[in-house]
């Protein structure tokens, strides 16, 4: 039986939805399509009744764990009684893998358990805490390192992982999965084989399966609390940045910023007022007005409180009782920073040239710090409380918190050092008049790197949470610096004046604040449903026709077009298939087609849809179509004939007729330079000339059969999606493989572009992903349906329709520029 620890925890796990409150969970599901995989016996009962035979009872799950040390004390019986009657060697070698593979599985199973319950809260609820939403992350990481088989040893893998129990579980790998013992006796006669079989150590066994329940269990604790929580997106990815959301409502130049424990953004501004921003609803939410048109510097206490800079005077506002506590006094001249320290004190320097330590609760000056010559523009404490100023003095300094000793000094700017921050590598970031970004390395007092960022004053930067650099300018832009290369990533332009202020949201988000009175938000490329559509079974295609709207073709047999904009019923519905539809296109003049596994392909008029031609000639269900660039009179189809042909959109004719591949042709794409991209189940994509009919080109590198293919950049790059649940990105002038996207975990069914350098796909995973195809970087994840996803389209104002097993189409809208008064 499990322990009792074990046992009461997974009673007292309930399941969230309305009316089940109860119930006790009882049941992880290993299908990867499911929506819900973690909840109550009647919940999994009842939406998973077609397969069943996936649901996992979790204390089941563990207890077949636990009774591992009895097979292998079963096995080790039967091989010394095999030795002792010289049975055969043969059979003592089989006992023996099966025991190690029972182990090796089972060891697996648990990681891709604990994995499961990971991804299951990662990308279901919302996790207001930064600190926990990072250790789901690493928890994701870790499993996903553990459950890697390209490493040389399993002890090794988990060796690398930033868990605290790994020395446990490498015991584990070590003692019952890569004994070096069991190694070194092959070679050996039967009886001295058995003499040197490892001794089986049931104590320490049962030590560390314990250790691995207790561990699951606590982590599964850990993420379950948060099970109330609303699903919210908190990467961020500064090559898709842009402008989300501009806050106008002040009257004056916005000067400082501080993001409250709970998510609030409060701004400062000279028209002596403070604004409350809820950054979920982008709603001012409060108004303060403080009476002082000097205020600028604004920071967030531990307890909660605001603390301000009017002037030389420190004060602090309670925002639950809306008003001012209480007054620090000792500059003797305006102050332009704050820095709360964790103890509840607080650190102040601005423009007479010292830094003062205050005792909050007291009010007494416990220090002061005497260094700079000249106007002190910024503090920042690190993670080992030391404190970073940079001056007028064109000068960097560190200090010892406790004594006041100046431990660094860097003096190598050429002007006001006006910004600072610290890398995750502790690497320490400057931003001057002059525009030039500096990056320093403390310990080594050495400058790594140096740039030229803008050519005016740089008044804030940040570190963003992808490590990249944001930089604020008197020109009025923001840019983002990749800090290794010191190479633009990206510019956002929205303010009109100066940028003062830079800040990280706690959704990861960065909000900007200028003299133009105005507070920016932005944020990487990010999706929201506005449209759910409906087809009696699963949809199979979807593609974008003119006028924002969507075309889907169903296992329903049935072709439906849809209004993105307006949503609601479909605009018409097509039956004449006689079998599913597969897939969908638009091929211009007005007119899409359509392709059935009852071999036809239908081209339909995109006004009245009505039926304009009928064209047959495939063997085989057709699977896929598409239609070369620069000839809009022709359509190519590939089909489960093992053929791509070329047709004549006119006459109905078939031009040309492509054979080679050795299985179905899954997927075509006409390319640039009269060429034809085709995958198959044969796991090879194939170029084809439409000049001479003949294989240019066969490119292998996928493991299983290629599914989607996408021209990224006209006759050079170009993507593929394969059931080895990978993406690969082609150079097509060398034919060789220069990214692999790894992330999915199922096939890639389908592939779109959004941009220059973002593409999408979606996969039997149910998750509709987003790609830097060009840095190999995965910047959105989102769990868009509740089966797998197998078409994505795009239409004109960049909405994105997906197509899902599910028997639904989502119609997503990239988040668009809006002012809030």
């Amino acid at each position: 039986m499990t322990s009792p620890t074990v046992e009461n925890f997974m009673l007292s796990i309930k399941c969230k939805k309305q009316g089940h409150e109860t119930q006790p969970i009882m049941y992880v599901c290993n299908i990867g399509t499911c929506k819900d995989r973690l909840a109550c016996a009647t919940c999994m009962v009842s939406s998973h009744s077609h397969h069943a035979k996936n649901l996992q009872n979790i204390r089941q799950y563990l207890q077949n764990y636990i009774n591992l040390e009895d097979q292998r004390d079963k096995i080790m019986k039967e091989n010394l009684l095999y030795a002792a009657t010289e049975a055969n060697q043969n059979k003592l070698l089989d006992d023996r893998k099966a025991f190690e593979s029972v182990v090796q599985n089972s060891f697996v199973d648990l990681m891709k358990l604990t994995k499961i319950v990971y991804e299951n809260a990662q990308d279901k609820f919302k996790i207001h805490n930064k600190q926990m939403y990072d250790a789901i992350d690493n928890a994701v990481e870790e499993t996903n390192q553990i459950l890697n088989r390209k490493d040389p040893t399993t002890k090794q893998k988990i060796e690398k992982c930033p868990g605290n129990m790994y020395d446990n579980v490498s015991d584990l790998c070590e003692d019952l999965l890569k004994n070096t013992s069991l190694n070194s006796i092959q070679s050996l006669e039967i009886k001295d084989k058995v003499k040197k079989l490892p001794v089986f150590d049931t104590a320490k066994f049962k030590k560390i399966k314990d250790e691995i329940l207790e561990y699951i269990k606590e982590k599964l604790k850990q993420l379950l609390e948060h099970h109330d929580i609303k699903m919210i997106d908190l990467s961020w990815h500064s090559r898709s940045a842009e402008m989300l959301k501009m806050y106008v409502g002040h009257t004056d130049h916005v000067m400082d910023m501080t993001v409250l424990n709970d998510g609030t953004l409060v701004s400062c501004s000279k028209d002596k007022t403070l604004r409350f921003w809820d950054t979920e609803t982008h709603q001012c939410t409060q108004t303060t007005d403080l009476f002082d048109k000097n205020l600028n510097a604004i920071a967030t206490m531990p307890d909660g409180n605001i603390v301000v800079a009017k002037d030389n005077v420190i004060k602090f506002y309670s925002a639950a009782k809306n008003e001012l506590e209480k007054a620090l006094t000792g500059h003797v001249k305006t102050i332009l920073a704050l820095q709360p320290l964790p103890d509840g004190n607080l650190l102040s320097a601005g423009q007479d040239q010292v830094i003062k330590l205050w005792n909050v609760k007291t009010g007494q000056l416990l220090r002061s710090y005497y260094g700079h010559d000249d106007y002190i523009r910024r503090l920042h404490l690190t993670k080992d409380n030391k404190i970073i100023s940079c001056s007028d003095d064109k000068s960097v300094k560190i200090w010892d918190l406790k004594t006041g000793e100046i431990l660094n000094s860097f003096d190598s700017n050429n002007d006001y050092v006006y910004a600072i921050d610290v890398m995750k590598n502790g690497y320490v970031v400057t931003g001057s008049r002059d525009g030039m970004v500096q990056i320093w390395d403390p310990e080594k007092s050495v400058m790594v790197q140096k740039f030229k960022a803008h050519n005016s004053f740089i008044y804030s930067l940040v570190v963003l949470t992808d490590n990249t650099i944001a930089t604020g300018s008197a020109d009025n832009t923001i840019r983002i610096w990749n800090p290794k290369t010191g190479d633009m990533i990206r510019k956002l332009e929205g303010h009109k004046f100066p940028i003062r202020q830079l800040r990280v949201l706690q959704d990861g988000n960065l909000a900007s604040c200028a003299e133009d009175n105005m507070v920016i938000i932005w944020a990487s490329k990010k999706l929201e449903v506005i449209h759910t559509f409906q087809h009696e079974k699963a949809v199979w295609t979807v593609a974008s026709l003119p006028g924002n709207r969507f075309v889907s073709g169903s296992e329903d047999k049935s072709i439906k077009i849809w209004d993105a904009i307006k949503g609601g019923p479909a605009i018409a519905t097509k039956t004449d298939h006689t079998e599913q539809v597969r897939a969908v296109l638009y091929i211009g003049n007005n007119k899409f087609a359509s392709a059935s596994s009852d071999k036809t392909i239908k081209i339909w008029n995109c006004n009245d849809y009505s039926l304009v031609k009928t064209i047959t000639g495939h063997e085989g269900g057709v699977r896929s179509l598409s239609q070369p660039p620069d000839e809009p009179d022709k359509l190519i189809s590939g089909s489960e004939d093992k053929t791509v042909k070329v047709w004549d959109i006119n006459s109905g004719n078939c031009l040309q007729t492509l054979q080679g591949h050795d299985d179905f042709v899954r997927v075509i794409k006409a390319i640039s330079n009269q060429k034809i991209a085709s995958g198959s189940r044969d796991n090879t994509l194939r170029i084809w000339s439409l000049q001479t009919s003949q294989v240019e080109t066969i490119l292998r590198g996928h493991q299983l059969p290629i599914w989607s293919i996408l021209e990224i950049e006209p006759g050079k790059k170009m993507a593929t999606g394969s059931s080895d649940y990978t993406i690969r990105i082609w150079n097509m002038e060398t034919n060789k493989t220069i990214q692999q996207l790894h992330g999915h975990t199922g096939p890639v069914w389908c592939l779109v572009k959004l941009s220059d350098t973002i593409i999408a796909s979606g996969s039997e995973d149910c998750m509709l992903r987003l790609w830097d195809w060009e840095q190999g970087d995965c910047i959105r994840s989102l769990l868009s349906h509740s089966y797998g996803i197998w078409g994505l389209a795009i239409d004109e104002s960049e909405n994105v329709a997906t197509a899902s097993w599910d028997k639904t189409v989502k119609v997503w809208n990239v988040k668009k520029r809006e002012i809030m008064e």
